[in-house]
């Protein structure tokens, strides 16, 4: 039998989301269709060399009529639609009406608009993703990034739908008899059936493909340490690079940053908290979970509400909670580390003079930086290697225009995010909709109408934001 480390999460209801998904498109005589999934159960069996077996099968309506859409980065062996053998295929970046959706993969069979579909795929996991032979057996973690990353979210992994889709998921993990006992930790209610020597882990319906947190691992490879915090389950465990700092000093921070938090935005939104402290300066936000280290951790922390509370439908309204992250830290954490001076971004009276904003694009963005071109690329002190250039940063280009209008409103933007994060917890919100609701805020506070009319033309002018409600 297998340890396990059982967590808890409350379940929200899920609902079709095609109002948040990108449109329908030809490929030659081909018409593919985005699909809303209902229920995926993901079935994964750990080897002892390496490699993770993985059987999904999928519930989903579609759009409209045609070849249904989803992704997935790793090969497809095999898969059937409806019980019938298909083939999968990949469309690539250059054969896409636009970049915006990036490599996808589709099934090869058309089906019609309504009813329930269902598909079976099978796949494999080896070291290229994130599956490790360590001592004791095998270290296997969903290693996502939404922000500079491409196709590396949950579809890294596993089938998955794009992130504008919530739906219920189940993981089903077993082990080679041969390997020992493992440690599971995962943001969803989880249990074992001794009968079939599997550990189910559900997640809640309102899931996307940025929310789970998986990580399988050897049993005592890590030491998993939890304490109570603001009544709040803290379950705190430490790779090698966070070592330098000691439990106490950890557990110190998370309730130095829990508390502003919770005096800015209101109680923590979850019912737990699951730090790993795996990072030497960067982190990603799960629901109620994050890969972090000590410099960003309070960044992390903001995105369990804005990002992994209240939810980017897609990239083009993601830079809206790395903005709110960023404006709220007042520097990004490579920043702060090096004690450098950065812009004061709450205090912007104007927009600075090189301020780009993000403009308008597509309606529909797979990842933060597509709204930004790229520049070359450049060496990172901090990561010893050579990283990608943008011609514009979302977090920093929306932490500026936050402060500006923090500015413009007196500080009512402060209060807005408290009421927004409450309306649109668990659920999917776009650029339409954070800034609609916050001209409606304005409009029921002291900031007059002319004040309201400029906001709502910089939002257009600098970031596409539509005054009109899709």
């Amino acid at each position: 039998m297998k340890l396990l480390f059982i967590l808890l999460i409350i379940s929200l209801n899920s609902f079709a989301n095609f109002r948040y998904a990108p449109k329908d498109y030809i490929i030659g005589t081909k018409k593919m269709t985005f699909i809303d999934v209902e229920k995926a159960i993901y079935k994964l069996h750990i080897k002892t060399n390496g490699t993770i077996d993985v059987k999904t099968t999928i519930d989903f309506k579609t759009q409209g009529e045609g070849n249904p859409l989803f992704d997935l980065v790793a090969t497809v062996d095999k898969a059937s639609l409806n019980g019938i053998q298909v083939n999968v295929v990949t469309i690539k970046d250059q054969d896409l009406p636009s970049k915006d959706t990036h490599t996808m993969k589709y099934m090869d069979f058309n089906v019609e608009k309504g009813g329930t579909h269902q598909a079976v795929l099978t796949h494999n996991l080896d070291k290229s993703f994130n599956v490790e032979i360590v001592k004791g057996g095998i270290d296997f973690l969903f290693k996502l990034c939404d922000g500079k990353g491409i196709r590396r979210l949950l579809e890294r992994y596993m089938p998955a739908n794009l992130q504008y889709d919530q739906y219920g998921m189940e993981f089903h993990i077993s082990f080679e008899k041969s390997l020992g006992e493992h440690t599971i930790v995962a943001n969803g209610r989880t249990y074992y059936d001794q009968k079939t020597e599997t550990t189910i882990i559900k997640m809640p319906k309102f899931y996307n493909s940025g929310a789970p947190f998986l990580h399988i691992f050897p049993k005592g490879r890590y030491s998993i340490n939890t304490k109570i915090i603001n009544g709040v389950a803290v379950t705190l465990y430490t790779g090698a690079l966070n070592q330098v700092f000691s439990l106490e000093k950890w557990f110190s921070r998370v309730q130095d940053k829990l508390g502003q938090l919770e005096r800015e935005l209101g109680k923590w939104p979850h019912k737990f908290m699951i730090l790993f402290l795996g990072e030497s300066f960067s982190g990603i936000e799960h629901v109620g979970a994050s890969r972090t280290s000590w410099y960003s951790l309070s960044h992390e922390l903001l995105h369990m509400y804005y990002g992994r509370g209240a939810m980017p439908a897609s990239g083009r309204s993601a830079w809206i909670d790395e903005g709110i992250a960023r404006w709220r830290d007042g520097g990004s954490y490579h920043q702060v580390f090096k004690g450098w001076a950065f812009e004061p971004y709450k205090t912007y009276v104007e927009l600075p003079e090189k301020f780009k904003g993000l403009g308008e694009r597509s309606r529909y963005m797979r990842t933060t930086y597509d709204y930004s071109e790229t520049n070359g690329t450049a060496l990172s002190l901090l990561k010893m290697k050579r990283e990608i250039v943008f011609d514009a940063d979302p977090y920093h280009e929306g932490a500026v225009f936050f402060g500006h209008i923090e500015s413009l409103t007196g500080g009512e933007f402060s209060r807005f995010l408290k009421t927004f994060y409450q309306d649109f917890h668990g659920k999917l919100y776009s650029q339409e909709d954070f800034f609609n609701s916050f001209y409606q805020h304005l409009r029921k506070s002291d900031v007059g109408e002319s004040i309201i009319g400029l906001i709502q033309k910089k939002a257009r002018n600098w970031f596409g934001v539509s005054t009109e409600e899709n």
